[in-house]
């Protein structure tokens, strides 16, 4: 390992993507001006995974990669196995199906200087065949749309908060420290990547790097748009801990959305967003308008 190099682990949680999880590891281990610890965890994949993976690492002659098979336990548990594992001082997830580009985890690196403990980037949609989706894809609409309503926002934190347009994982790189504050990834099926992030605007202020650096893949295999009742049930129980947290303590992280830090503009944006946060939400976190406002 080189001093002068910022040691990352990269870990990948792996679930029946024998077509996409090679590409996936490939792009982490073409990460440049960084040293890469690569921890494979597949959660019982049972379309041949494991043996790609495997093949990549024989392939590239991988000293730094581990390859850990479990029984199917869930997305969050292979992240958690893989980052108990891990040993860098910063954190990277990358899931099965994306892909990073070369310079994103030193790009990242860089932007975080000395105090910033989690960096995101913007993302790039591609298909599943790994070329840029056009304008008119859905993916490609709703994550423009997202960022309008992210940059729209005046701060990262309060970005955020109003739309996960990180959209994913893989677009996550921490410290070590982070991730014992936060303590770790909840069980959610959908919504554990917008809880971790919720979780951490308690405690730090995310960077953002505007550039795609992130190809997030969207095919018939993605989990998101067949379960969408459940998607806005975890969401609430998201949205529910970091209300109760932030209204109750201030944080941390002083930028965070918080009627400490922010006095009179959380009140507003919370009650100019019923269709998210819903009324009862409202009461519940929030002091009632006095009457000449009703």
């Amino acid at each position: 390992m080189s001093a002068a190099r910022p040691f990352v682990s990269i870990v990948i949680p792996s679930f029946n993507h024998a077509r996409y999880v090679g590409e996936a590891v490939e792009s982490a281990l073409a990460q440049v001006g960084v040293t890469v610890e690569l921890i494979v965890v597949d959660d019982g994949s049972h379309d041949g995974s494991p043996r790609i993976v495997t093949q990549v690492f024989d392939r590239r002659g991988c000293s730094g990669c581990e390859l850990i098979v479990q029984d199917n336990q869930g997305a969050h548990a292979a992240i958690n196995r893989g980052l108990e594992r891990a040993r860098g001082e910063f954190l990277h997830i990358l899931n099965s199906d994306d892909r990073l580009h070369p310079g994103r985890c030193s790009r990242l690196i860089a932007a975080l200087g000395q105090h910033g403990q989690l960096a995101i980037s913007d993302v790039r949609v591609i298909d599943a065949e790994g070329r840029v989706a056009p304008t008119g894809h859905p993916m490609s609409a709703w994550y423009q749309a997202a960022m309008r309503v992210f940059l729209a926002q005046p701060s990262i934190g309060f970005g955020l908060l109003a739309i996960n347009s990180a959209v994913t994982t893989s677009n996550f790189l921490f410290r070590r420290d982070l991730l014992d504050k936060t303590g770790g990834f909840t069980p959610e099926k959908l919504c554990h990547d917008w809880r971790f992030l919720l979780r951490a605007l308690r405690f730090t202020e995310p960077v953002r790097v505007p550039e795609p650096l992130l190809d997030y893949r969207f095919h018939g295999g993605n989990t998101a748009p067949r379960v969408m009742t459940l998607r806005r049930s975890e969401g609430e129980t998201a949205l529910r801990e970091y209300l109760s947290a932030v209204c109750s303590d201030a944080p941390v992280n002083r930028l965070a959305p918080s009627p400490f830090w922010w006095p009179g503009y959380f009140d507003v944006f919370v009650r100019s967003r019923r269709s998210w946060f819903a009324n009862q939400f409202i009461s519940e976190f929030l002091p009632p308008l006095p009457n000449a406002a009703l």
